[in-house]
């Protein structure tokens, strides 16, 4: 009876969500996917909030340093998401370089919002570099110690219904028995498969390639016959032609969304007739499972960065999936949620 009731409520949206470092929301959207209600979120730059805000507007964005932000000054949630800065650990980094003192320090935020907030389900996200650093041993040291039960993994992104090749860490901690990790998918999603329809849609390039890319196509072996997306987004020079290029055919999930416009933004869409597209944010958005209805801004730069750096929507319902529908009876978490 109890979880006939709970399923009428988590339909109606009454398991809150909240989020810390939630740029542009990609928990929040991952959360609504999974019949749940964004109620407050942290951001730190008010370009991203605003776009947090024209997204979801019944949720409340506290925009600033989150150390300003006092845990007494929010409502409790049922869930609460984690995603502290990561650019100290990202493999975007020169490899040389250590990780930000403000990184530790902010990250460890999530640490005094738990202790005041004690919400049933923490749930973090973060580049698998980050396990590595004292401040996740510090977050997990602290949820231990705080009753959880704690564990993580580094997972892939396809494997949840993401059409690019992310790789993420996901911290999952629980007052009730943790339940089974949401099962991998068996067939992965295509790049091509999540942006067919947007092709009359996109500006067109014509038919002559940028000279880097055709000198790609030229001293590559691309299959024949397949769209293929040009992929202008990494730092590395990918080919033998010293180009920063890559060639992914049809079949292929995509590479890893990265938020720098001026990359990836130059990326290209070819078809088999010689005609290419334009990548653009909403590519971008699509390829990293943000639904239509998210509206992006005008202005590239900004959305290319919201997009780049978010939590990809359908990774973050996975999560909240595997917490609210565990496959196991014995493992049930509802019990640990107040409804009414």
């Amino acid at each position: 009876m109890f979880e006939d009731e709970f399923a009428k409520v988590v339909c109606m949206g009454v398991v809150t969500v909240a989020s810390l470092f939630a740029g542009g929301g990609g928990w929040e959207v991952g959360a609504i996917l999974a019949g749940c209600k964004p109620v407050w979120a942290s951001e730190l730059q008010q370009d991203i909030a605003d776009v947090h805000t024209a997204a979801l507007p019944d949720s409340v964005v506290f925009v600033g340093d989150v150390t300003d932000l006092s845990p007494d000054e929010v409502t409790p949630v049922d869930i609460l998401c984690v995603s502290p800065p990561c650019q100290g650990y990202s493999v975007a980094r020169k490899a040389h370089s250590l990780p930000d003192r403000d990184d530790m320090l902010v990250g460890a935020e999530a640490v005094r919002f738990v202790q005041k907030l004690r919400p049933p389900v923490v749930l973090l996200e973060n580049v698998p570099a980050y396990a590595k650093s004292s401040v996740f041993k510090q977050i997990v040291a602290s949820l231990t110690e705080q009753g959880y039960k704690v564990d993580w993994r580094n997972v892939y992104a396809p494997t949840y219904g993401v059409p690019s090749k992310r790789r993420r860490l996901v911290l999952r901690a629980s007052l009730a028995p943790l339940p089974l990790w949401p099962a991998p998918m068996r067939e992965l999603p295509t790049w091509y498969d999540a942006l067919e329809d947007l092709l009359p849609s996109l500006p067109s390039a014509g038919k002559k390639l940028p000279d880097y890319m055709q000198r790609t196509l030229d001293k590559t072996n691309p299959p024949m016959g397949v769209p293929l997306l040009l992929w202008s987004g990494g730092a590395q020079r990918h080919t033998a032609t010293g180009e920063r290029v890559l060639w992914v055919a049809a079949g292929n999930p995509g590479p890893v969304i990265t938020a720098t416009f001026k990359s990836i933004g130059t990326s290209r869409i070819l078809l088999p007739d010689g005609s290419s597209y334009k990548f653009t944010a909403r590519c971008a958005a699509r390829l990293q499972s943000f639904p239509d209805w998210y509206p992006l801004p005008d202005d590239n730069v900004l959305a290319f960065k919201v997009v780049g750096n978010a939590v990809p929507p359908l990774l973050a319902k996975a999560m909240i999936d595997s917490m609210l529908n565990p496959e196991h009876e014995a493992d049930s978490l509802l019990d640990w949620f107040e409804v009414g």
